[in-house]
């Protein structure tokens, strides 16, 4: 997707070539299909000598297009001069994934005063993701930053971020942030490298 994140796969391939002097024999074409679940080839690599030793997919098509998203494999095929055609070898199943994960992120209430009188003293965080059949998504984080940027406090949630968080105003230092306009963003990165930052309108303390 031009993030330069994963954005390319790269294969190994060895197609023997038989040397004609000796053998009598030569490569006469080969060709590195890149086939999609159906077995349809959605980009061709080929040529008639001299084969690469790797190649590398980009993620589009023969006519440039970006292919769709789902499961794909490499397919090497070569024929030679004395009518023997290879068997094709096929590697293993990459995913081609563009989504970014996604989800909804909402806040209660836009002010709260963690002063103990019982009154709005914690911030309600709710947070809904969106199950995709996409790459899995190892880490969500949760991000509290003031309005200058800086980060105030942070959530490690893993692969199963909950669906509610609060927050009682204290910041990663451990003591009560100052009062003033804040922002919450809950932020992923899916095992493709496609990335997510997910933010809530903004709320005072």
């Amino acid at each position: 997707n031009g993030d330069k994140k994963n954005d390319t796969v790269s294969f190994d391939v060895k197609i023997p070539v038989p040397d004609q002097q000796k053998t009598g024999n030569k490569l006469i074409s080969w060709n590195v299909d890149i086939v999609d679940s159906d077995n349809n080839v959605v980009k061709s690599f080929n040529g008639t000598e001299n084969p690469p030793t790797s190649i590398i997919y980009d993620g589009l098509t023969n006519n440039e297009s970006i292919a769709k998203e789902g499961s794909y494999q490499a397919r090497v095929v070569a024929k030679y001069l004395n009518g023997f055609e290879t068997v094709p070898i096929y590697s293993p199943v990459f995913m081609l994934d563009t989504s970014v994960p996604t989800a909804k992120v909402t806040i209660k209430d836009t002010t709260f005063s963690p002063d103990g009188d019982g009154n709005l003293d914690i911030l309600l965080i709710n947070q809904q993701t969106i199950v995709d059949s996409g790459s899995p998504i190892e880490k969500w984080e949760g991000i509290i930053t003031d309005s200058t940027g800086l980060v105030i406090k942070s959530f490690d949630f893993g692969a199963f971020p909950p669906e509610n968080i609060t927050w009682n105003g204290v910041n990663s230092l451990n003591t009560l942030a100052k009062d003033g306009k804040y922002n919450y963003t809950l932020k992923a990165t899916d095992a493709a490298g496609n990335a997510a930052n997910i933010s809530a309108p903004l709320f005072a303390l």
